[in-house]
């Protein structure tokens, strides 16, 4: 093949991928309300954990609940923030923060968190050990400032019943670390159906498996989002 049909192919190939990501980013981002539920593993040596995690938003209204139980060996802990439009709490473990002005743009931070790094990967942060926090009850960095390139199509594939197309991309994060994504994507739906991240982080690898299901909604109860103080 010619050198430049060859380049004009890939770029091609690039734009389709891209395609997808956004798709799927505008049938989140579009949604009134939504549910994302999720189970997934944590694999950092010799750190290793499951996760159950639960994210419901109204991401008009800035308001937010997430809930999440990180499982190991000798470990078990739960990681709660709730977000009401004004104001938010965060718990760790045992560990409750007082209620604060929440940030105006909160649920809209961990719904672009969500879509590129998946829940188990905005939760990385609250599942290191508390030795290796600043705090005890330091909150997830719910993924400020991603940079998100390298997108690719990987074929066709299925999740459970559900036919999925393939994506992979590069994440950079925040704080540096750049990890490589792929996402199985719902052919009907848009909506993301599994993902893998791996990469360096800090200290060692990180690898997360998660498969999730995510359902959008005109709207969810205030009561879900309410924040004790």
């Amino acid at each position: 093949m010619h050198t430049l049909t060859l380049i004009a192919c890939v770029l091609l190939q690039s734009d389709e991928a891209r395609a997808l990501y956004d798709r799927m980013a505008k049938a989140l981002d579009g949604a009134k309300a939504l549910t994302w539920t999720a189970k997934a593993s944590i694999e950092s040596d010799p750190l290793k954990l499951g996760v159950e995690a639960s994210l419901k938003l109204k991401p008009a209204a800035n308001k937010a609940a997430l809930d999440a139980t990180l499982a190991g060996r000798d470990r078990k802990e739960r990681v709660a923030l709730t977000c009401d439009g004004a104001s938010s709490a965060e718990s760790v473990g045992d560990t409750q923060k007082p209620a604060t002005e929440a940030p105006k743009d909160l649920a809209a931070r961990l719904l672009a968190g969500a879509k590129a790094l998946g829940l188990a990967g905005i939760l990385w942060p609250a599942a290191q050990p508390a030795t290796e926090r600043r705090n005890r009850n330091e909150a997830p960095d719910f993924a400020g400032g991603l940079e998100l390139k390298d997108f690719a199509l990987k074929g066709d594939e299925k999740v459970g019943e559900r036919a999925a197309k393939v994506l992979t991309y590069t994440v950079t994060v925040k704080a540096g670390a750049s990890f490589a994504a792929r996402v199985w994507i719902d052919d009907a739906t848009g909506l993301p159906l599994k993902r893998e991240l791996e990469g360096d982080y800090e200290k060692g690898k990180l690898k997360i498996t998660e498969t999730c299901e995510v359902a959008v909604s005109d709207d969810l109860p205030d009561s879900v989002f309410t924040v004790k103080r």
